[in-house]
Parts: structure tokens; C-alpha cells; sequence
């Protein structure tokens, strides 16, 4: 598809709605200006019960109609979020199993991920979680960056030190809230047509996609070895 559309000239762009979330492009826009510093560690996590059925629903549970489970259906995601939020992964370690429904794909999984800046991050993706969840946290040497709907509406909570030595739980915060309950979909939409129109740059490339692929890829080459797997970036 990458290839295809480059040699149509015409606008390809992978559909990681996250990136067009007004929390997750505030975040973004905290990160890239040095708010939280240099990152550390983040923690990203969408989980959900398929709303209490008894069953995985339509194809979902088959690997050949599906390729894969909950670490391809919402880890493909989080590990956009992650390199959005991070830059390139540099290795992989997956643990995942099939704890819940009778189904031919995994329905829990945990990937740690090395970034070639040295941050790590934990992606966390289940179709065993009561209800659902999405969720993201970048800690940073000056500030951390929170952000979840498990408690109800989701808001972004930035926290830092800026006015000194607070103590232990005593921080510095400010927290942005979004009217309506806008994931990224329509905004996602709204800016490819934009791409077409007007020629504007695309929110997340083909190149982006293939990239969250590669991560997932990898997570299942680890969980199926027992070891750590290093990305190359050829």
C-alpha cells in the first residue's frame, strides 16, 4: 500500500485514531516542548470484556481470520501511541497467554519495550479487563503526563515541580478536559480529508503503520521464543 500510493501520488494514511485525540495531541504537544523533560518510562493500556459477552465476538477468536488477538486488535494501537510518544523501539519482550474464552488467539498480553532513546515502556492490552479502559502515562525527568476513562471521564493531568521541593505526593498539576467524547475517529477522518484537499500533512503515515505492525510482530516472535527480540531499523 505504501509503495501503491507513493507511486499514484495520492494520500495514504493508517487509521490510529489516538493520534488525532485532542488528550493525546495535548500530550504530544507537552512532550515535544520539554515539559516533562526527558522520558523515562510510559505505560499504555486499552482493555476492555467485549462488553460482558459470554464470547469473543464474530472472527475475532480465529487466528487465520484474524491473525492475532488482543495484542493485534488494540495492542496495534498503543504501540502507535508508544512510538508517537517516544520515537523507534529498539527491542521487544512479550508475555501473552489465552486465560478467559475458548478461542484460538491470546486474550491477555504484556509487551516491555526498550526505545533507542533508552525510556521503557510496558503496553498492556486484554480481552479479559471488566469493562474498558484506555489509558496512557509518561513519566519524564521534570513532569509526568496521566491520563485514563477508568474512573470515569478521561482527562489529561500533567504534573511536575516547577514550584520546588512539594514533598512526596504534593505536585504541581494542571489538567486539560475536552468537551464531548471524541477518541480521535471523526478528527482522524476530518484530517485525511484535509491531507486530500488541501495537501496538509497526514496525521499518522503508512510508514506508521507498518511500524506498530513490526512492534506486534515481534511481541508474538518473543512470547513464542522467551526472549528478547531487537528491532533492526533498516
Amino acid at each position: 500500500m505504501i509503495d501503491a500510493a507513493h507511486e499514484a501520488g495520492v494520500v495514504l494514511q493508517t487509521g490510529h485514531h489516538l493520534r488525532s485525540s485532542p488528550l493525546v495531541a495535548t500530550a504530544k504537544r507537552l512532550i515535544d516542548e520539554g515539559r516533562i523533560g526527558r522520558i523515562t518510562y510510559m505505560r499504555l493500556r486499552q482493555a476492555h470484556d467485549w462488553g460482558g459477552a459470554a464470547q469473543v465476538r464474530g472472527a475475532f477468536g480465529s487466528l487465520a481470520a484474524s491473525g492475532g488477538g488482543t495484542l493485534l486488535d488494540n495492542g496495534c494501537h498503543m504501540m502507535d501511541l508508544a512510538r508517537n510518544f517516544g520515537g523507534d523501539v529498539q527491542t521487544v519482550f512479550g508475555l501473552m497467554d489465552t486465560l478467559k474464552y475458548d478461542i484460538e488467539v491470546e486474550d491477555t498480553s504484556v509487551v516491555t519495550l526498550r526505545f533507542e532513546s533508552g525510556a521503557l515502556g510496558s503496553v498492556e492490552n486484554a480481552w479479559t479487563a471488566t469493562g474498558w479502559e484506555e489509558s496512557f502515562a509518561v513519566y519524564g525527568t521534570l513532569g509526568a503526563l496521566e491520563c485514563s476513562n477508568r474512573l470515569g471521564k478521561a482527562r489529561l493531568r500533567f504534573a511536575n515541580r516547577e514550584g520546588g521541593d512539594t514533598g512526596w505526593a504534593d505536585l504541581d498539576e494542571s489538567w486539560y478536559e475536552f468537551n464531548g467524547n471524541d477518541s480521535g475517529h471523526r478528527r482522524g477522518v476530518v484530517a485525511f480529508v484535509r491531507s486530500i484537499v488541501e495537501g496538509t500533512p497526514v496525521t499518522c503515515t503508512g510508514e506508521d503503520g507498518r511500524e506498530s505492525v513490526r512492534l506486534v510482530l515481534a511481541a508474538y516472535e518473543s512470547a513464542r521464543s522467551g526472549q528478547t527480540v531487537r528491532l533492526s531499523l533498516d
